[in-house]
């Protein structure tokens, strides 16, 4: 997976009531996208 950087909905996520969920659509939307680009940085 490639990152193509981040979308409307997941920002929209900070904005759900509730912190259990926010968290877990920070968890299934956000978090694998960090991890994506996370790796994408550390093979310099």
């Amino acid at each position: 997976m490639t990152f193509k950087g981040f979308t409307n909905d997941d920002f929209k996520a900070m904005q759900l009531p509730g912190l259990d969920n926010r968290m877990e659509a920070i968890r299934q939307n956000i978090q694998p996208k960090f991890q994506t680009l996370g790796d994408e940085l550390t093979s310099f």
